[in-house]
């Protein structure tokens, strides 16, 4: 009560904070192809909607006309990482790259929150 002053009465929904490429993309393969429309419970600036399409045809996962780019699309709509690094990992896993490995490295450790050890395993970290 003595904060109420301070904070907001109610949060913003999360489709309002939240980067919308990965729901975009989503919702394409599953075949919505107008997801201005889609009946969100919360519906999501047309800014940020336009701004994922954007988003979504620079990685190329979606065409000029904002259909999915097969077989590119769906593959990053489906794995387990952020559509960038999702993008990097399959790219890498290609032979005229053929840097996978060093891509997983990467996406691992962007993924992580906190990286490094504590300062108390300092001898494991001299030891890598």
């Amino acid at each position: 009560a003595f904060l109420s002053p301070l904070l907001p009465e109610q949060t913003l929904p999360e489709v309002a904070r939240a980067d919308l490429k990965d729901a975009v993309l989503l919702l394409k393969c599953l075949g919505v192809d107008d997801v201005g429309s889609f009946e969100f419970v919360t519906r999501p600036a047309q800014e940020a909607l336009e701004l994922a399409l954007e988003e979504l045809y620079a990685l190329r996962a979606l065409d000029a006309e904002a259909r999915v780019v097969e077989p590119l699309g769906p593959r990053l709509a489906h794995g387990p990482l952020p559509l960038a690094l999702m993008k990097l990992l399959l790219l890498a896993a290609e032979p005229q790259f053929a840097c996978a490995a060093e891509a997983a490295t990467i996406c691992a450790m962007l993924t992580l929150r906190d990286p490094w050890l504590p300062s108390q395993n300092a001898d494991r970290l001299a030891a890598c």
